[in-house]
């Protein structure tokens, strides 16, 4: 989007209309989605539990499928 604004001479995209999606809850929600599991990754939650979802599945790919639903699903 940055690019697009600043070289406005050759895309005529003016900053008004660059910035003007970033009103659309949608895409606020997107962008916070985002922000937020990059930041739930690098403190490593995530490997975490993976490592305790796997120990407790064990082998059984049905096992581990019924362990990463239970977990997720009620979030």
């Amino acid at each position: 989007m940055v690019t697009l604004i600043l070289f406005k001479p050759w895309t005529d995209i003016w900053p008004a209309e660059g910035i003007s999606e970033f009103s659309s809850f949608a895409t606020i929600t997107v962008l916070a989605m985002l922000i937020l599991s990059a930041g739930i990754s690098q403190t490593g939650i995530v490997q975490i539990v993976g490592r305790k979802i796997s120990a407790f599945a064990g082998e059984s790919l049905n096992s581990q499928l019924l362990a990463t639903i239970g977990v997720t699903g009620p979030t």
